[in-house]
């Protein structure tokens, strides 16, 4: 009895399956093979679909005129032609699997690009191209709007040209500045990618500009003075976006030059240094130069020429000129320093052992100078004779900028006052001062000494 009724139920088991198969709409079945690929498509697009390790497969589609395939083994290349339903089937043998994708119709959209930075001015030209998101049937018609029209901003345009999905037009500048803009008419995407169409797109066109541009500030080295490794900069910036002028083919950029001597084992030879400007958003132009470390001090690095000429977008010139970056002369020596007075000053006495003394130092500079700008005076004092050598003579004292440990005491002047409380009782000091110019270059060091006798009486020297 077990054995039979087992049989009866796997008997009503097929039954099922087989009414389920039946059951379904005509054409249809239950696919054996899992089919893997895109259900959403746009004609001209190839799409890839696959059976994964299923098997080499047999594919076909439903409607050649949407799509056609490509492919034996597991995987295939689908290439969309048309609008419509369209299903992708793979077979292995007595099995099979599908995919039902849908191809959607390409709107009428269009991107416009512009020769000439889409920039024109009076009697100056330039081409837009439009290239549409499909075909289309047949080229279409355009016209300025009424505004460009009204205002002869576009002087001329001509007749629109190509195929496909890409057309081109011709414009001539007119008088005045601003944008303009016109309309795309008569639109039809070709059949196989819908036949969509627009009566009216509008698009922007050239922009047109007449203005002369204006330099609108130069930045130039603060000083004529430079030191070794040191950059001097040029910076124009203009009123608006600026290109090179480019005449011919070699005129690609602006140039400034620089004429200087170098010296090496002290044979000089002559330089010509040609740096070219650049620019990251085309309003402000840059030149950088490093100062070459064989030139002489005092030598000069001359502005010679600048070689090229900007031009706005549209190609207008500049109303003004790029001034001279002028001539830079060579400051690698520091200033000459000189201890100066050591004063005590009114009412010094505070008690019988300590007394305010005034203390100063000024400096020459050859080169950059000293006076106007920012310079540093560094001081050191000592006790006379608290220094001494192995052999118990006195250390002259500080000789260079590093031996200095005091904070740097700024002066615009070239001259600095500073006021210590000193011990009184039977002393000998030394002083000693160095100056920095602004360019970082150290001078000479100089130093004067004073002291007081047993009795607190203040001289300058030593006892």
């Amino acid at each position: 009895m077990k054995k039979t009724f087992t049989h009866v139920i796997m008997a009503l088991l097929v039954l099922t399956i087989v009414s389920c198969k039946d059951d379904l709409p005509a054409g249809e079945g239950i696919p054996q093979i899992y089919v893997t690929g895109a259900t959403t498509a746009l004609p001209t697009a190839v799409e890839e679909y696959s059976v994964g390790d299923a098997g080499s497969a047999t594919w076909t589609v439903s409607d050649a005129a949407v799509a056609s395939v490509s492919g034996s083994g597991s995987t295939a290349n689908v290439t969309f032609l048309s609008p419509g339903d369209v299903r992708v089937t793979a077979t292995i043998g007595s099995e099979s699997g599908y995919v039902d994708v849908r191809v959607s119709a390409i709107g009428v959209g269009v991107t416009v690009t512009t020769s000439s930075y889409g920039v024109i001015r009076e009697d100056s030209t330039g081409t837009a191209t439009f290239t549409f998101d499909a075909p289309l049937a047949k080229a279409p018609t355009f016209t300025l709007d009424s505004a460009t029209l009204a205002n002869g901003r576009i002087d001329s345009v001509g007749t629109i040209e190509g195929g496909d999905d890409k057309y081109t037009l011709f414009f001539r500048g007119g008088a005045g500045d601003g944008a303009n803009t016109g309309y795309l008419k008569g639109i039809e995407v070709a059949a196989n990618f819908g036949g969509e169409t627009a009566d009216s797109v509008a698009v922007s066109v050239f922009n047109v500009d007449n203005t002369l541009a204006l330099i609108a500030d130069v930045e130039s080295p603060t000083s004529n003075f430079v030191n070794w490794g040191s950059d001097a900069s040029v910076k124009v910036t203009f009123s608006e976006a600026m290109r090179p002028k480019m005449s011919d083919a070699a005129d690609t950029a602006v140039w400034i030059h620089w004429d200087y001597t170098l010296n090496f084992a002290a044979k000089d030879s002559a330089v010509h240094d040609s740096i070219v400007m650049v620019s990251e958003d085309m309003l402000s132009w840059t030149m950088n130069f490093t100062i070459p470390d064989s030139i002489d001090d005092g030598g000069v690095i001359s502005f010679d020429k600048i070689v090229g000429e900007f031009l706005d977008l549209a190609g207008n010139e500049t109303v003004n000129d790029i001034v001279s970056p002028g001539d830079l002369t060579i400051d690698r020596d520091g200033p000459t320093t000189t201890a100066d007075q050591v004063i005590e000053t009114a009412n010094a006495r505070t008690d019988g052992s300590d007394a305010w003394l005034r203390f100063g130092a000024f400096a020459t500079d050859g080169g950059i100078g000293v006076t106007g700008i920012e310079s540093n005076f560094y001081y050191y004092i000592r006790e006379y004779g608290s220094d001494t050598t192995a052999t118990g003579d006195p250390v002259l004292g500080p000789t260079k900028l590093a031996d200095f440990s005091s904070e740097p005491m700024t002066s615009y002047s070239g001259a600095v006052d500073m006021d210590l409380l000193m011990s009184t009782d039977s002393a000998s000091y030394d002083i000693f001062w160095i100056a920095v110019d602004a360019l970082g270059n150290a001078g000479t060091v100089d130093s004067t000494g004073f002291h007081y006798d047993k009795d607190g009486n203040f001289a300058i020297g030593h006892n």
